[in-house]
């Protein structure tokens, strides 16, 4: 961007006061109001030159005691003033000549007292002390240190000081102030859309074949870029210019990102520009931009300014590089790290074999050991079988004489005990045992036939054939599954509509709720 001339320093003519100097402010100070035309010849000096008047009006005679006297003879004397009367007749002709004047400049010195805000505008060379009376003057924003500002009122002398201010009127943000808020405000909405949602995030390829690298084609980033992508793995590099700053620069940039997504085979997307003021990167801030990164079909890596820039597009964009170069070393794989890692992963790899190896080895040794001579080890196993077969024949005699000998007492129990009245006693018992049950059993199939008709009356109102024979039928998916809701079945998904009688194959054509 064209930077404004500075304008030269203002000087005073000879012979005339120049109230600025009088007052302690440097020719910088004054600035031309906004609402005024100077003419030509006249814009090195101040707006109006403010000339005493030679032969003054006499003031009005005081008392003697307030009285200044001059020590000159009368014939030589000028007009002194009173310091109350100096001042007075001060602010008479700033009030007159530097009324409603714009200062432009950086804000600093911030203190308060009650309802007034006392503060400094500043630029390289000049400051001038400001105040603000806050039931007077509405701020839609916060003082800040460093705040570039325009303000509108009136310089003031204020007699109990002698101390010259601007009285401030109309206090408004300028240059990276006002982006700054508008910068706020659009991303507190995009955010609140889901713009900048992790979900949305695509993944970036990690080997790439075309990349598509969206800047101006005779910048600084695309240089840098160019620069790390020819030491790393190749791959097809796109160039889509764009102008990168200005008024047209937002439309360029999304005309960019359209031509990308209509683009075959494209992996990625590096978008942005090299460092520079709020303002230079402001396209970067735009609504239209920040939409089109966020609906590009394609990755999208932005990389705009330097490390402490950020933008709107920074926090759409799938992935944020600080600058182009940390843009082209995400995208491009590095050929010696590549490289590097695969040798890890190979040493790794051998390491692993060789451990399993000889983990087999041991393995195989000590069964090697333990197996020693056939001829031995079935000799061994021969001895442990007759071991074993004779334990088992030891256990079954002795189980035999337990059960032989248990037996001989059961069977003297036998003999004692009288079977025939235990026999009759039992007989008559059996015989009350079946009529009972005989009752029992009537009841209890009676009940049970009862109960059998109710449900069978209740289950013949809740057979499906019935609900069928009356014109209704039953849907079914293709894995058998009773459809009850038209959520549950997608468009182009085959049906069975079970009728009364038969059943009929569909084919779902639309779904509605």
């Amino acid at each position: 961007m064209d930077k404004k001339k500075e304008k030269s320093p203002v000087k005073s003519d000879s012979g005339t006061l120049d109230l600025f100097a009088s007052a302690g402010i440097s020719d910088s100070d004054s600035s031309t109001p906004p609402e005024k035309n100077i003419p030509s010849e006249s814009k090195n000096r101040l707006p109006v030159p403010v000339r005493l008047p030679e032969t003054p009006p006499v003031p009005e005679r005081r008392e003697p005691e307030e009285t200044v006297k001059s020590t000159i003879p009368p014939e030589k004397s000028e007009l002194v003033y009173t310091v109350s009367d100096f001042i007075n007749s001060l602010n008479l002709v700033l009030e007159k000549n530097f009324s409603r004047v714009w200062i432009e400049g950086e804000i600093g010195n911030i203190s308060s007292r009650n309802n007034v805000r006392y503060f400094s505008i500043k630029d390289s060379k000049s400051l001038i002390d400001c105040v603000l009376f806050v039931w007077k003057t509405k701020i839609d924003f916060n003082l800040e240190e460093g705040l570039k500002v325009r303000v509108r009122g009136y310089l003031n002398v204020f007699p109990s000081r002698g101390k010259l201010s601007f009285n401030v009127e109309i206090i408004e943000q300028t240059g990276a102030g006002s982006l700054n808020a508008a910068f706020e405000l659009l991303k507190k909405k995009l955010e609140k859309e889901g713009l900048f949602d992790e979900k949305y995030k695509k993944k970036l390829p990690a080997f790439p074949r075309r990349v598509a690298v969206i800047t101006s084609p005779e910048g600084a980033a695309l240089r840098d870029i160019l620069k790390v992508a020819s030491g790393r793995i190749a791959a097809e590099i796109i160039i889509v210019p764009a102008v990168v700053q200005g008024k047209n620069a937002p439309d360029d940039i999304v005309r960019a990102l359209g031509t990308v997504s209509r683009m075959e085979d494209i992996d990625v997307v590096i978008c942005g520009r090299g460092g520079g003021s709020a303002e230079d990167l402001s396209c970067f801030n735009d609504e239209k931009v920040a939409r089109a990164i966020f609906e590009c079909r394609v990755p999208v890596v932005s990389a705009v300014g330097h490390q402490t820039d950020f933008t709107l597009a920074d926090f759409t964009a799938d992935r944020r590089a600080a600058t182009p170069t940390e843009a082209a070393e995400i995208v491009f794989s590095d050929k010696i790290l590549l490289k590097r890692t695969l040798s890890q992963y190979s040493n790794r790899l051998i390491h692993s074999i060789s451990l399993h190896m000889e983990a087999r080895k041991r393995k195989m040794a000590q069964i090697a050991l333990k197996m020693g001579d056939p001829g031995h080890f079935l000799d061994m196993k021969a001895q442990e079988l007759d071991q074993f077969s004779m334990r088992m024949e030891r256990a079954v005699s002795s189980s035999v004489r337990i059960r032989r000998m248990q037996l001989e007492r059961l069977k003297s129990s036998v003999l004692k005990f009288d079977v025939r009245g235990y026999y009759r006693r039992g007989e008559r018992s059996l015989i009350i045992l079946t009529n009972r049950m005989n009752q029992a059993v009537l009841k209890n199939t009676t009940n049970c036939e009862i109960l059998i008709g109710s449900l069978k009356t209740r289950l013949s109102g809740l057979d499906p054939m019935k609900v069928l024979e009356r014109g209704y039928a039953m849907v079914r998916d293709s894995e058998g599954t009773i459809i009850t809701d038209s959520s549950m079945v997608e468009k182009g998904e085959n049906l069975t509509i079970h009728l009364r009688k038969g059943k009929l194959e569909a084919l779902v054509e639309n779904a509605e709720e």
